[in-house]
């Protein structure tokens, strides 16, 4: 009898993986599927050229690989439809659990049809264009709103960040986003170790909590994925792990933020997938 494959192990990267460190309109990580050797160099090639972290390959199968090996936060997939392959992949990745299932998906695929575009859709593309190379602007605006739909917004309010700079010295910046921190970590913690004991009303209560702690540091990410668990607690198993990734980018957002004002580094808009991790950063 021949052997069944294993099932595929996501890393603890992946795992652990939050979406975009600054948000849809920074730097982000890609994979392109392409079964063409010249779209996937055009493609990569013009990612790369926006600054964007990119890989690209040639089979469904050789990407549900990577995708369990490295987190990614788009996945840019040109083909010709009907494409079963592509269309099954996409089904698949939206049938995982986040952070796996929360993966951007931009379409790149040459149709006149409406229902190989509602098939398009329906196997859980969040945009999608009708060229297999599309103009290099045309895909980053499309890449950018298939991020912004998938992730949400990125994880600070530059403006209100940029005035409480202005007002706080480092020390007491950095206190007061501990501070926040803390106590949204300690009510996001309690909520993952209640199991059952929590009733709706107490994880409503909780989440509000949360969103009410990180919202005056310019959170902007956390804070929606909170409310979202205020307003449906009863889905509490399905939007408590979206609500904790969030918390862990958070965190190392906040410090990224408050190095680059303080000059340790360059714009926060350059800081991100190079810095070298902090194991702090792994927990809410």
């Amino acid at each position: 009898m021949a052997a069944r494959p294993l099932p595929r192990i996501a890393s603890a990267a992946v795992l652990l993986h939050a979406g975009p460190p600054d948000g849809p309109e920074g730097p982000l990580a890609v994979l392109v599927l392409a079964e063409r050797p010249d779209v996937r160099e055009r493609l990569a090639l013009m990612l790369r050229g926006a600054g964007h972290r990119t890989d690209a390959l040639a089979s469904p199968a050789a990407a549900l690989d990577r995708l369990h090996l490295a987190p990614y936060d788009a996945l840019v997939a040109a083909f010709r439809p009907p494409a079963a392959p592509v269309l099954a992949l996409a089904r698949a990745l939206r049938a995982m659990p986040p952070p796996m299932g929360r993966i951007a998906l931009l379409g790149l695929a040459p149709t006149t049809s409406e229902r190989q575009r509602r098939d398009i859709a329906a196997a859980g593309f969040d945009h999608a264009l009708a060229e297999l190379v599309p103009p290099a602007e045309d895909l980053l605006e499309a890449l950018r709103r298939a991020v912004r739909a998938r992730w949400g917004p990125g994880p600070l309010n530059a403006d209100l960040r940029d005035a409480l700079a202005a007002r706080l010295a480092p020390e007491a910046l950095e206190a007061s986003d501990d501070a926040a921190m803390r106590a949204a970590g300690e009510r996001a913690l309690a909520l993952r170790a209640g199991g059952s004991a929590w009733t709706a009303a107490a994880v409503r209560e909780a989440a509000e909590e949360i969103a009410a702690a990180l919202a005056p540091v310019g959170a902007l990410a956390a804070p929606a994925a909170a409310r979202a668990l205020a307003m449906a607690p009863e889905r509490r198993n399905a939007l408590l792990p979206p609500l904790l990734s969030s918390l862990v980018a958070l965190r190392g957002a906040l410090r990224r933020d408050r190095e680059a004002r303080s000059g340790a580094r360059g714009p926060i808009s350059g800081a991100g997938r190079d810095t070298p991790h902090d194991p702090k950063d792994d927990s809410p």
